[in-house]
């Protein structure tokens, strides 16, 4: 164990002083297990691109080295490339299909991608090993949920506290199912327990918050955003809430601010883009705002949300012609963009969607061997 942590002490040296894959690279005896030991320790130190860079090496030397697969299944998951890490997880399960916590890993990868009936069989199956079986209803509970089966999540879910009644994730999850099922008393309750059984859970704050917006209970709504924000700085989804909220409230500084915001985090965030180009649009800011909706528009599948954005940036392009030197164009009072149907709708079925209770897909499994992943 000593020798062990003196040559990660070695190693930690060494990628502190040189770039590290530069200078080892020239070793032409390098070992897999040499590489592992460099791609652990960057691991660890956070530093992920030159980890896997790392890992592949030691692949490149011995493609069947077990911890490497794993260690980058670990980093894909990090990185949010799923698709990367099921492919690591299945070299792994190449070599011991009948591996019940492999399964189990497995199966909860198959879940971030969405393909839920391959993670639900892989989870059930695992239960006939030696998974933990709390930890396993609670992921088939994850899984049902996605599904939109609401009595299969329940009695997973109620399994899983049943052996653990404190398990946070379980009550959060639960929170969604009695939500879904019209039992909103029982959804603030387990809101709560959720809440109660974990210090900091950002999670549990924001669906509180969405909770109380379904209540049209913006002050309070509000102030679970804020708790989430302050325990997840870079919390997206909360920061676009709290912005639709601050909407609500009449509040046009902290609506754009935190609108703002989250789309600096999350560009893709459709609701984010949506909301901070209404709120533009509403301060007079009409060219970035046209930008904004051609931005939503290029996101969006549904065909006639599609139509409603086009026509509210053909109002908003019309009105840009006059702010860069052209004429202003004299528009029909019924194609004014703030009360024209079709385009107030169109905006309006995208931000309806910004506060709403949601499946829940977040990863609250550890990969290798049941570690934190840093």
């Amino acid at each position: 164990m000593l020798r062990r942590y003196f040559r990660f002490l070695v190693v930690l040296f060494v990628i502190q002083s040189v770039a590290p894959l530069q200078i080892v690279a020239k070793e032409k005896t390098y070992t897999a297990s040499s590489w592992v030991e460099l791609g652990e320790t960057l691991f660890y130190h956070g530093n992920f691109d030159e980890a896997i860079r790392a890992f592949q090496q030691a692949l490149k030397v011995d493609p069947d080295v077990r911890d490497a697969h794993l260690y980058l299944a670990n980093l894909y998951m990090e990185k949010k490339e799923y698709a990367n890490a099921i492919d690591e997880m299945e070299e792994v399960m190449k070599k011991k299909p009948e591996d019940s916590k492999m399964k189990f890993l497995l199966g909860n990868l198959y879940r971030l991608e969405n393909k839920l009936e391959k993670a639900a069989e892989l989870v059930e199956d695992s239960m006939d090993g030696g998974v933990d079986k709390t930890q396993a209803h609670n992921l088939l509970g994850f899984i049902y949920l996605q599904k939109a089966e609401y009595d299969k999540a329940r009695t997973h879910l109620e399994e899983a506290l049943g052996k653990s009644p404190k398990l946070p994730e379980a009550h959060l999850a639960l929170t969604i199912v009695a939500f879904k099922e019209g039992k909103k008393d029982e959804a603030f309750r387990e809101i709560e327990l959720a809440i109660q059984n974990k210090k900091e859970f950002a999670e549990a704050h924001n669906l509180k918050g969405d909770l109380l917006t379904s209540d049209s209970k913006w002050k309070e709504a509000k102030e679970e955003y804020l708790i989430a924000i302050k325990q997840n700085k870079r919390y997206a989804q909360a920061l676009a809430s709290l912005g639709n909220v601050c909407l609500k409230l009449n509040d046009s500084d902290g609506a754009k601010k935190y609108f703002e915001e989250a789309v600096e985090i999350n560009p893709s965030d459709k609701n984010a883009v949506c909301g901070l180009a209404l709120m533009l649009e509403k301060i007079g800011e009409n060219l970035r705002a046209q930008e904004l909706f051609e931005r939503v528009c290029m996101m969006e599948t549904d065909p006639n949300t599609i139509a409603g954005l086009k026509m509210r940036i053909s109002q908003l392009r019309d009105k840009n012609k006059y702010i860069i030197g052209e004429p202003k164009p004299e528009l029909e009072p019924e194609l004014d963009t703030s009360t024209n149907p079709e385009a107030l709708q169109a905006t309006q079925e995208i931000m309806q969607d910004t506060n709403s209770i949601k499946p829940f897909n977040k990863n609250f499994v550890e990969i290798r061997d049941g570690k934190k992943s840093r």
